[in-house]
């Protein structure tokens, strides 16, 4: 039948994703798979033409042969939590993809603080019950809960907690309850990947053994949007109707209000700068591992190397503020947080051990700004960059 009078239409797609059984082995899709809300969304194929190279007495060209069979897929979302602390987010699929893995976080009520802020990535011990977490949130006087991933013990709910770095302290009112997951780089060594179908309002694409990369960005009073790239190998191309049956997550997009912008939380040197955006980018390189005995000529993705680097870019500040020339001369380690709030949920992004790399000035509306621009690189190894979403 001709598509004369029914052209495809650009802006009807859903995208679907899973974690393979086993790298590049692809998967079958039902509508749970379709969750995710995405901004927009493309599979690029790219058959790596090889060319005839044989001399002849002509100059025309010979005819190519085809080789390996690659797909890459760029998909744009929000970063926005499931609003269900059980729920992990309409992106784990994706973030997983990227070498991301998860943990659960609890919530502890507590008193007020004292010598604090609690610092994001600090472990807390607390007296008595002698449990231990690690601190997913900034936590400052006035806060009422203290969000932590537990490490050992139970926490119980009438002892002081302490945080071993910026000496905080708070006394808990409750134990320990699930309030979300968080997200955090790692160097596994059996990597998980995923398999994507995109449909395409009568017509779909798979990528198989997909691994990749994110970026994150935020002005302010905005949503955060986040943007992957995916690298794979190619599945199938055909024809078939819209999954039936798609149930989008529904909670609200946090917005980059009530940001909570710091530089060195809790320590001597914190400063809260004056904030127009955000970008967080994971610099993650996903490579193709090639394999002949596929018909694609490739297995799977894999990531070999990341290099997280957040841009804030602030109005400037002057060195009695925040000395930024001198901590970049002086290779000095900075913390960075930074928040999204949404009546149903919250996205908390930070960094541990971050480098300032470079300091592009310039000016916005008329005011002098720095682009602060950090390297992350952690303490303890993959726990450069925390995503960190609670209800």
């Amino acid at each position: 039948m001709s598509d004369l009078c029914s052209p495809l239409l650009a802006n009807v797609k859903q995208l679907g994703g899973i974690i393979e059984a086993t790298c590049g082995s692809g998967g079958s899709f039902v509508a749970g798979d379709f969750k995710t809300r995405i901004s927009s969304a493309t599979v690029d194929v790219d058959m790596s033409p090889i060319e005839d190279d044989t001399l002849t007495g002509s100059l025309s060209p010979r005819p190519i042969t085809m080789g390996e069979k690659k797909a890459s897929l760029k998909a744009a979302a929000k970063l926005v939590g499931s609003g269900v602390a059980g729920t992990k987010p309409e992106i784990d699929v994706l973030l997983r993809a990227c070498a991301m893995a998860s943990v659960v976080v609890s919530s502890i009520s507590i008193g007020a603080v004292t010598g604090g802020p609690f610092i994001p990535g600090e472990t807390v011990t607390q007296a008595t019950s002698l449990a231990t977490g690690r601190v997913m949130k900034a936590c400052i006087n006035g806060d009422t809960k203290l969000y932590i991933t537990v490490v050992s013990g139970t926490f119980d709910a009438t002892n002081v907690i302490t945080g071993t770095t910026s000496s905080a302290t708070a006394t808990a009112s409750s134990t320990a309850s699930a309030a979300g997951f968080a997200y955090h780089p790692v160097t596994a060594s059996t990597p998980e990947t995923a398999a994507f179908r995109l449909e395409e309002d009568g017509r779909f694409k798979t990528v198989n053994g997909a691994a990749g990369t994110f970026t994150i960005s935020a002005d302010s009073s905005g949503v955060m949007k986040i943007e992957f790239t995916m690298n794979g190998k190619l599945g199938e191309i055909g024809d078939a109707a819209l999954t039936s049956g798609v149930t989008y997550f529904d909670t609200a997009f946090p917005t980059f209000v009530d940001a909570r912008c710091f530089l060195d939380l809790g320590l001597a040197g914190e400063v809260q700068p004056i904030v127009r955006s955000v970008s967080v980018d994971l610099q993650g390189e996903a490579t193709i591992r090639k394999d002949a005995n596929q018909t694609t000529g490739l297995l799977a993705g894999r990531i070999t190397k990341r290099t997280p680097q957040v841009v804030l870019t602030a109005e400037a500040m002057k060195k009695a503020t925040f000395a930024a020339f001198d901590k970049m001369a002086d290779c000095d380690a900075v913390t960075i947080g930074f928040r999204a709030v949404a009546p149903d949920n919250a996205v908390e992004v930070w960094g541990l051990n971050g480098q300032l790399t470079t300091i592009p000035e310039g000016d916005a509306d008329g005011f002098s700004t720095m682009d602060l621009t950090f390297r992350m690189n952690g303490l303890a190894g993959d726990d450069e960059l925390w995503i960190v979403f609670t209800v």
